[in-house]
């Protein structure tokens, strides 16, 4: 098994998916337990846009995509207080413009077309060693910025009328909090696609939740899904020749129905 590894390319691919795996599935804890599930594809949505429109204009696709996501990231953090329109359709919205302007995008630009379908579907065997690099830097830096803030991440997220009262203020840790996603979000999509990076933030907190109901032990355990189903996954995806990103998905997914199993 660990002689497929020996491979550069798949040794890059393990390095990112096993990155990203850990790190959004971490991650992915907050977004189920917060409900904004929606918000995490809608944000993917609004990154593959943003690559869309890098490529459209000829400009750096990377960074007009982290552009797009912080704007998405601005809307998603403010309080529609005075608006009378539940959240959940302004996700909805937003998602669907998203789509919308892909789709548009792509029509407009040919060269956009084949790196889309990358950035959909996810091709983590065809990373580079500069998105290796930018990879382990973002994803440590966000890594970094969770340990140190650990304590007004959870009160902001679970607890937040507790965290007003302790002088927290909470509008600016949510837009932080909403920041390091987007940032983390437009990283990995850049290397795993949008259906990877999906899986990733949902499927793994959804099985630590039905096996754990601590809340420490279920960022254990959820990070512990990601890692083994980015390990497992490329493995199977090389030995079968299928697609990387889907077939990760497709081991969460198995690992979702074991552990909805072994509950039972």
């Amino acid at each position: 098994m660990f002689t497929v590894f020996q491979i550069p390319f798949m040794q890059k691919a393990l390095i990112v998916s096993l990155i990203s795996g850990a790190f959004l599935s971490f991650l992915g804890v907050y977004i189920v337990l917060r409900r904004i599930v929606f918000v995490g594809i809608a944000l993917s949505q609004i990154t593959a846009c943003g690559f869309a429109f890098g490529f459209l204009l000829g400009i750096n696709p990377f960074i007009c995509s982290v552009i797009f996501t912080l704007i998405g990231v601005i809307f998603f953090s403010a309080r529609q207080t005075e608006i009378k329109i539940p959240h959940e359709a302004i996700i909805g919205l937003a998602y669907a413009l998203a789509s919308s302007l892909v789709i548009l995008f792509i029509a407009k630009s040919a060269q956009a077309e084949t790196h889309i379908l990358n950035l959909l579907s996810g091709n983590i065997l065809t990373v580079t060693n500069s998105q290796v690099y930018i990879t382990l830097t973002i994803f440590s830096l966000a890594l970094v910025c969770h340990y140190l803030f650990y304590k007004q991440f959870i009160f902001v997220s679970f607890d937040p009328e507790t965290a007003n009262t302790s002088g927290i203020n909470t509008k600016l840790w949510d837009f932080i909090f909403y920041l390091l996603l987007g940032i983390v979000i437009s990283t990995s999509i850049m290397t795993s696609g949008v259906i990877l990076t999906f899986g990733y933030m949902v499927i793994p907190p959804v099985g630590a939740l039905i096996l754990v109901k601590n809340l420490k032990k279920t960022f254990f355990v959820s990070v512990i899904f990601g890692l083994i189903a980015s390990f497992s996954g490329l493995y199977l995806s090389f030995i079968l020749d299928l697609p990387s990103g889907p077939t990760i998905v497709a081991v969460l997914c198995i690992l979702l129905g074991l552990s909805w199993l072994i509950k039972k």
